[in-house]
């Protein structure tokens, strides 16, 4: 331990950041929350167009054909989404139709999104030019995640594996 420095890193007498939890503490929490809301989703069948993107696509079962893969035929929801149809490549590959994977693909997506937003919110704040408490910046942002994280209307991009291809990420100005 250095001369003047607590265990954390923190300068003595800064109370500002002496109870202040470590940020991978808000990270896991958004985390937890997530897979804790929409754990529920892992069993739920395939639905609408996951019938036609997923069960019915054959691009998706030939990893040797690439371009097949990445361009599928006009007629499927993934036409023109060439991460999208690789991913559920990926899926197929790792799992087959085992439905339990693209959920928690589109879970990871979702939780990956709201840590995004945390840093963006975060260092949003810290702007010199914002116009709020530097200090407070990282729970203001991991408020504003775990609401975005846990609300109702960004269950779509969750339970519906389809929907993988519209995130629910807000747009920025």
């Amino acid at each position: 331990m250095s001369r003047g420095r607590l265990k954390h890193g923190n300068p003595p007498g800064d109370p500002s950041k002496a109870r202040r939890p470590a940020r991978w503490a808000f990270g896991a929490a958004i985390a937890c929350a997530g897979l804790l809301v929409y754990s529920n989703s892992l069993k739920g069948p395939f639905v609408f167009d996951d019938l036609v993107a997923i069960v019915d696509n054959q691009s998706i079962r030939d990893w040797l054909r690439l371009g097949h893969v990445v361009f599928p035929e006009r007629e499927l929801p993934t036409a023109g989404r060439p991460l999208v149809n690789l991913s559920f490549a990926f899926n197929y590959a790792t799992g087959g139709l085992n439905v339990t994977g693209y959920h928690l693909v589109n879970i990871a997506l979702h939780i990956t999104c709201a840590l995004v937003i945390v840093g963006i919110i975060r260092r949003t704040l810290e702007l010199p030019g914002a116009r709020s408490a530097p200090n407070r910046s990282l729970e203001i942002a991991f408020a504003t995640a775990l609401l975005w994280t846990v609300h109702p209307l960004n269950t779509e991009p969750v339970d519906c594996v389809t929907q993988r291809s519209e995130p629910k990420c807000p747009k920025l100005p």
